[in-house]
């Protein structure tokens, strides 16, 4: 359990920014790409 315990750790700020930067840049490579992304509404996944 305690390396469950590790895994929900709060990240640190330099790993967050990280991580948004690179989703930037794949969406940005998928704007560059032409693909089309479908837009999600949040009121299609009420239960």
């Amino acid at each position: 359990m305690a390396r469950l315990a590790g895994m929900t750790a709060p990240m640190a700020d330099e790993d967050l920014l990280r991580i948004r930067e690179a989703a930037g840049a794949r969406l940005d490579a998928v704007d560059a790409a032409g693909i089309e992304v479908p837009s999600v509404d949040s009121s299609d996944n009420d239960a």
